[in-house]
């Protein structure tokens, strides 16, 4: 993912990496190809002044004019031996020599040339096309060596890139896998600890009624206290909470665990990216934790363009646990000028602030007692009654409270 922005930047160097290589190759091969037609060029031009060189060897040789009588005599000794036919025109080129005076024959000429010597002008001319016929087969095979050597780097690096990308791959499987895991595991207590709570309410429900069948009527009359009691009202002003539980009084930091809740899922939203539900667990603050649920939920919002559907993230529901069993303080305790209870109270407003007590069963008579004690002091008070095994939950379909 993010760790898909940085291979991303990564396959995007490689891929100009290869351009360039593919360029210089292609360099390559088209002066390769210069190189061979220039050598070809050097080879043929080579062997065209061989053959021009060894050509005046195979002619017959030059004359030479001599005198008349020397000519003759040359003449004569070369017509015996020779065979009749080739003869005769050797015959009348001496008759034709021989018939001018000798103050008549022409001036010697110039002799051409001789092929030996042409060869040898011609030879430092092909030792020099031969050397620069074997530089450029030099620099072929570098240029060919060099081409070799990039390819083979070329395939290492692809190697090498192929390979750490089948590592980020196989480490981004393994940390889904195991995302995943954890999040059944905690869906999975989750549901243990609902069972286990319900299991125990039917225990705490079936006692109780054993407990009604059983006892004896009593002769005690309670005497009980009759007070107004004032028209419920529903709290949206300040609220606080308070835990009442087996005689004990603790402080619910409500308002501190939701603040948390906004902060906390925004740094795990990018999970709802692949799947629906979002679990987690906050706190503990104050010896109590936060366990929500959170689902991706699409709506649909009106624009310029007309509506457009928008995914959100949205609370489903959400359950402050207590850490362990008993917190806070003893009711008798809490009532005291130095307790806990009574320095909270300190610095909230009579009148303006609304104290919510969740009440388990075992403590309705603690409840009373705390109602009474806020009531002097000029508290409203809201009543929560949980069922044994129950715990405070919180959901956007829930109910405010109702204050007396």
């Amino acid at each position: 993912m993010r760790r898909s922005t940085s291979v991303d930047v990564e396959s995007t160097g490689y891929d100009s990496f290869l351009d360039i290589v593919a360029n210089l190759v292609g360099i390559l091969v088209i002066l390769i190809m210069v190189l061979g037609v220039r050598a070809r060029d050097a080879v043929m031009v080579a062997s065209q002044q061989r053959q021009r060189a060894t050509a005046p060897a195979e002619t017959t040789p030059p004359l030479t004019i001599a005198s008349s009588t020397e000519a003759t005599s040359t003449v004569a000794s070369h017509v015996v031996p020779a065979p009749p036919e080739p003869a005769y025109p050797r015959v009348a080129a001496v008759e034709t020599l021989a018939a001018p005076s000798p103050a008549q024959a022409a001036p010697a000429p110039t002799p051409p040339e001789s092929s030996h010597q042409r060869i040898e002008t011609r030879l430092p001319d092909v030792a020099a096309a031969e050397a620069k016929v074997a530089a450029l087969r030099a620099s072929i095979w570098e240029l060919d060596e060099n081409a070799k050597s990039l390819s083979h780097e070329t395939n290492i690096q692809r190697q090498q890139r192929n390979a750490i990308q089948l590592l980020v791959t196989l480490a981004e499987k393994e940390l889904e896998q195991r995302r995943t895991a954890l999040d059944e595991s905690r869906q999975s207590q989750l549901d243990s600890m609902r069972e286990h709570a319900r299991l125990q309410r039917d225990i705490e429900e079936a006692r109780q009624q054993l407990e009604r069948t059983s006892v004896e009527p009593s002769e005690k009359i309670d005497v009980l206290k009759h007070r107004p009691s004032p028209m419920a009202k529903t709290v949206f002003d300040k609220e606080e909470h308070f835990y009442l539980r087996d005689g004990h009084l603790a402080y619910v930091p409500i308002g501190r665990l939701e603040e948390e809740f906004l902060r906390e899922p925004r740094k795990k939203l990018w999970k709802l990216e692949h799947t629906d539900e979002l679990r987690g667990t906050l706190g503990p603050i104050e010896g109590f934790e936060m366990r929500y649920l959170v689902s991706r939920k699409r709506r649909i919002v009106q624009s310029a363009n007309g509506p457009v559907p928008v995914l959100s993230a949205g609370l489903d529901a959400g359950v402050i646990v207590p850490v362990q069993a008993q917190l806070g303080e003893s009711v008798a305790a809490a009532l005291l000028p130095n307790s806990q209870f009574i320095a909270r109270l300190s610095d909230w407003a009579p009148g303006e602030t609304t104290v919510t007590l969740w009440t388990y069963p075992d403590s309705f008579s603690d409840f009373r007692a705390l109602k009474e004690f806020l009531w002097q002091r000029g508290y409203a008070t809201a009543a929560r009654p949980l069922t044994e095994g129950a715990f405070i939950e919180i959901s956007p379909e829930g109910s405010h409270s109702a204050a007396q």
